[in-house]
C-alpha cells in the first residue's frame, strides 16, 4: 500500500483529484475545509469514492450528517489497530487478504 497526506481538507480534495487512490481516510476537523465539506467536494465529482472517517463526535447528529454524505465506514477515535483492519476489510474489495 501507498500511503499519502494532506495539511488539510482542501488539500486532501486536491490530491484526491491528482492521484484518484482506492480509498481516503478523512478527519471531520480540519484547517481550511472541513470534513465534511472535503467529502462533499469529492463525492460531488467523484460518487464512487470510497472513504472513511476518523472522528471523536460520535454524537448523533454528526453521525447522521456522516451517513447522509454516504461514507463507507467509520472509524472512532482514537483508531485501534483491530479497527482499521476491520474498516479495511470492509470497504476494500477482497478485504486486505
Amino acid at each position: 500500500m501507498e500511503i499519502l497526506e494532506a495539511e488539510n481538507g482542501r488539500d486532501g480534495v486536491d490530491r484526491y483529484f491528482e492521484v484518484r487512490p482506492d480509498l481516503v481516510f478523512m478527519d471531520l476537523t480540519m484547517p481550511v475545509m472541513d470534513g465534511f465539506d472535503a467529502v462533499a467536494a469529492i463525492r460531488d465529482r467523484d460518487p464512487h469514492a470510497t472513504i472513511v472517517v476518523l472522528t471523536a463526535d460520535v454524537q448523533r447528529r454528526t453521525m447522521e450528517r456522516i451517513e447522509a454524505a454516504g461514507v463507507a465506514y467509520v472509524l472512532k477515535k482514537p483508531p485501534r489497530k483491530e479497527s482499521v483492519r476491520e474498516a479495511l476489510n470492509a470497504v476494500l474489495p477482497g478485504g486486505l487478504e
